[in-house]
């Protein structure tokens, strides 16, 4: 990032391309994810759990970008699959920026879980109403960070 004023600007875009994608690829997964990558998304909520309960931040992001990477894992779509490395960037971002990040952390589990449990039950409208509520929660602590407008 060459600036502090870009700032606004940047984390605008990411919600922006966040809220194309994501959403949409979370319904895709309840369509067609495999019972094994469900686990895999089942596990990486495990891990966000356990997080949450430790406080510990570092495991806590991690446990969070795995999550995302899985639902985009288990599109079985290539070119959706391809920007887990634009979205390692932007969740390692609003990590960095976002202030309280372990109490918002916390906050926003329920949000994913409704993802989890609606790609569960293979809710292709449920899973992407739950993951705009995911990043809805972002956006909202993004905004009254002043971070975005």
């Amino acid at each position: 990032m060459d600036s502090k004023a870009q700032m606004p600007g940047i984390l605008q875009s990411i919600d922006e391309a966040r809220r194309v994608f994501e959403p949409a690829s979370a319904a895709l997964v309840a369509k067609r994810a495999t019972r094994r990558q469900v686990i895999e998304i089942e596990s990486a909520y495990a891990k966000m759990e356990e997080a949450a309960e430790k406080g510990d931040a570092t495991s806590a992001i991690l446990a969070d970008r795995e999550f995302h990477f899985a639902i985009l894992k288990a599109t079985n779509n290539p070119i959706l699959e391809a920007f887990d490395t634009a979205l390692d960037s932007v969740l390692g971002l609003l990590f960095s920026v976002t202030a309280n990040h372990m109490e918002n952390f916390r906050a926003n589990l329920g949000n994913h879980l409704a993802v989890l449990e609606a790609i569960r039950a293979k809710d292709p409208e449920a899973a992407e109403r739950a993951m705009s509520e995911t990043i809805n929660f972002t956006t909202t602590k993004m905004k009254d960070a002043k971070l975005i407008g």
